[in-house]
């Protein structure tokens, strides 16, 4: 439902804001908004994910940005997050379940070449912890895969990471994609519904790759090792997404109406 009401909105406009400065700093940030934006008679202002957006022919996203203040992390302390001897720190994040097909980046991982040093570190945990072990076990990654289990504050790993890996069948946006962005993290993300294309901007700002594919995921985070890459331009882009810009979005939404 759309609000036709923008003098109503214009007022919202702060404590939406405010609102949304302090739910994202929780994990539950999104849910808080789009209840209080439900409390308030404005439905048509939920946080909502690339798929909703279309059926309700509005254009704006949801804001996933924090907003955090991005400080490089020192060699000693990334060390102690990825251990010494690797030179390409490949991060994932996500709970560890079908959906998100770690097992295929796992593959793809094991494919990529010796000569790259690298390092796999997936945050989170889930039901398929078992499986994607044993499989880690299987290919002899022991030593370069990990499973530090769920993160209050990932963002050590983020601002430590040179790459960032999506391998999800399906998103309903891809906040980690913003995340990694945001810090000037390099991204590579399956193809898949809904989010990481639009966030990337259809492959101008990151890699993508079709799902379930190890071949062009291997190739594509191989490639990204020997690219340069402008993290202002990422860092950019994750503005895109941040609560001020989203909210000025809505408001010409509304006022559209």
């Amino acid at each position: 439902m759309r609000t036709s009401n923008g003098s109503k909105v214009v007022r919202e406009l702060d404590t939406w804001l405010g609102l949304g400065r302090r739910a994202y700093a929780r994990a539950s940030c999104e849910q808080e908004f789009a209840t209080e934006c439900d409390h308030r008679g404005l439905s048509g202002s939920r946080t909502i994910g690339a798929k909703d957006c279309r059926l309700h022919g509005c254009s704006t996203w949801r804001p996933a940005a924090t907003g955090a203040p991005v400080h490089p992390i020192s060699i000693p302390d990334s060390e102690k997050l990825w251990g010494e001897g690797f030179n390409f720190h490949i991060l994932s994040v996500g709970t560890l379940k079908a959906p998100k097909d770690h097992a295929t980046l796992i593959r793809a991982f094991a494919l990529l070449p010796e000569s790259l040093s690298a390092k796999l570190i997936i945050l989170g945990e889930g039901q398929l912890r078992g499986e994607l072990e044993d499989l880690i076990r299987e290919l002899g990654l022991q030593d370069k895969v990990h499973l530090p289990g769920f993160m209050i504050d990932p963002s050590p790993w983020f601002r430590s990471a040179d790459l960032f890996v999506l391998s999800s069948l399906y998103e309903g946006f891809g906040n980690v994609i913003v995340e990694a962005l945001e810090c000037g993290v390099p991204v590579v993300s399956t193809d898949c519904p809904s989010g990481p294309a639009e966030i990337l901007d259809h492959g101008r700002i990151g890699k993508l790759v079709p799902i379930r594919d190890q071949e062009s995921l291997s190739r594509a985070m191989t490639a990204s090792y020997f690219e340069e890459h402008d993290r202002r331009v990422l860092m950019d882009r994750a503005k895109d997404f941040s609560i001020e810009r989203i909210s000025v979005q809505y408001l010409d939404y509304f006022w559209s109406e």
